[in-house]
């Protein structure tokens, strides 16, 4: 059995993934307060042009195309907008404080599809949805040096964290959770809230 792999034009099955990562799969439950001075508050919003990224997105039927038991839809992300905000106070944006590279990953488990073009999925048993990103503040002098790493999983239990920092940033800690987006096609807006600490 082999997997077979399309770069092609899925404009329906990239469309659901979009709106996944603008919608948490289950109600996100806020993070609890915490009652430390080192913990601050973290939100983080960004927009980025869903059609951009469905252009290069490229679907996976697994272990076929005739039998698909997992459907996998990858794409870039390139956001047009994208702001940090740390302790309710200080605002970082892109382009301005950091550069943003990322890159998604949507798995549908068991999905059906309303015709055989396989195009449009209309029910699944599961779903994940998980995003690598960086983001990059070195990219702009005057600032903050260093990089983020972040891993995003969007499942029953998911959520976000920071993997690994440099520079100014090594010492950074991040844990949030979805919240709700919006899609205005060509546009999606995602939303994250949590805390961090070691923030500079």
């Amino acid at each position: 059995m082999k997997e077979v792999k399309r770069k092609v034009l899925v404009i329906a099955v990239a469309l659901m993934a979009v709106a996944m990562l603008a919608t948490p799969l289950v109600s996100a439950v806020p993070l609890k307060e915490k009652n430390n001075d080192k913990f601050q508050s973290y939100y983080d919003t960004g927009t980025y042009n869903a059609i951009a990224e469905i252009m290069g997105a490229e679907v996976t039927y697994i272990p076929s195309f005739d039998q698909v038991n997992k459907l996998v839809v990858e794409m870039d992300e390139v956001f047009v907008a994208y702001e940090i905000t740390v302790g309710g106070s200080k605002t970082y944006s892109l382009g301005t404080n950091f550069a943003y590279e990322g890159h998604a990953k949507v798995t549908y488990f068991d999905p059906v599809f309303s015709d055989e073009t396989k195009t449009v999925v209309i029910e699944f048993r599961a779903a994940s949805l998980k995003v690598d990103y960086m983001f990059d503040f070195s990219a702009f002098p005057e600032g903050l040096e260093g990089t983020l790493n972040m891993h995003a999983v969007f499942t029953r239990y998911g959520g976000i964290s920071s993997l690994s920092g440099t520079g100014d940033l090594q010492n950074v800690q991040i844990q949030a959770a979805n919240l709700e987006g919006s899609v205005e096609l060509p546009f999606v807006t995602v939303n994250h809230a949590g805390w961090v600490v070691g923030w500079p």
